[in-house]
Order: C-alpha cells, then sequence, then structure tokens
C-alpha cells in the first residue's frame, strides 16, 4: 500500500474514524523519511522499516503505546530519526505554529497555562541538538519537518 494511498488511508482512520486508543503503526520496506514525516503528519504513530529487528521493532511498538511517543524509523537504524514527542507535544507545536496564544493552547488540549509552558519547555529540550531553543526556532523545526497540518 506505498504511496500516495496511504496517505488517504491514514487520513480517513486516524481523522474520521479516531479512537483515543487507536495506535496506527506502518511497517514498511519504503525506506523513505519524507514519506515517513507525511505519514506521522496525518496520524501514524510509527513508521518502522521492515529491516529492523524483531527486539526493537517489540520495543518501539512498547514505546507508543505506553509513552504516547511518535517515532520514525527508516533503514533499521533504531537511532536513524527517532522523534520522541508525544501526540500531545506534536499538537502543542501544530498550535503554536497556528499562532495560539498559551491561554488558547490550554484550552484546546485541556491543560493549565503552566502546563503548556512546561511542555513547549520539554519538547525545545527533546528538539536542543536539531537547534531548537525558543518558540520561533520550534515554528521553523516543525515547518522544515512537514509537521503541520493542511
Amino acid at each position: 500500500m506505498p504511496g500516495v494511498r496511504t496517505v488517504n488511508y491514514l487520513e480517513k482512520l486516524c481523522g474520521k474514524y479516531s479512537h483515543p486508543s487507536l495506535y496506527v503503526v506502518i511497517l514498511t520496506s519504503e525506506d523513505n523519511a519524507a514519506f515517513a514525516k507525511q505519514a506521522i503528519k496525518y496520524g501514524a504513530r510509527a513508521y518502522i522499516s521492515k529491516s529492523v529487528s524483531m527486539s526493537d521493532l517489540k520495543k518501539i511498538v512498547r514505546r507508543v503505546v505506553e509513552n504516547d511517543e511518535v517515532i520514525i524509523n527508516v533503514n533499521g537504524n533504531k537511532e536513524d530519526g527517532t522523534m520522541p514527542l508525544t501526540k500531545e507535544e506534536i499538537e502543542v507545536i501544530r498550535l503554536l505554529v497556528k499562532g495560539s496564544t498559551n491561554k488558547e493552547m490550554a484550552q484546546k488540549v485541556h491543560r493549565t497555562e503552566a502546563a503548556i509552558e512546561a511542555r513547549k519547555r520539554s519538547i525545545r529540550n527533546k528538539l536542543a541538538s536539531e537547534g531548537v531553543s525558543n518558540d520561533a526556532s520550534l515554528g521553523y523545526w516543525a515547518c522544515k519537518n512537514n509537521l503541520m497540518e493542511d
């Protein structure tokens, strides 16, 4: 199910039919980082190369379910493209780039403003190695990594 059709299925499955306990994990022979980011954008929780070991596959799926992480693993390399962001952190990033204030974000994700600020701090720490140090650089990172919703 490679290519554009997969994205259409993801959009329907993760949008219209979405359920909080639904975790879409893509196991693929297509080692394409750009498509992986697009799949994550449309709701997949993990994009994993079929060349990954069974042991690493189990670890990745466990991280997705237990820690609410989003993971990209291409070329079977467990360090390649891992994006240890939770679903809520990705939502905060998307709201930030849309120009939402902390108060607006807090209302939309049902958290306090202090919790939103703590979440943004956590995101900046996770992405510091990629040059993210403030809201502006976080917004730039989100656009560069195709995390924006259409």
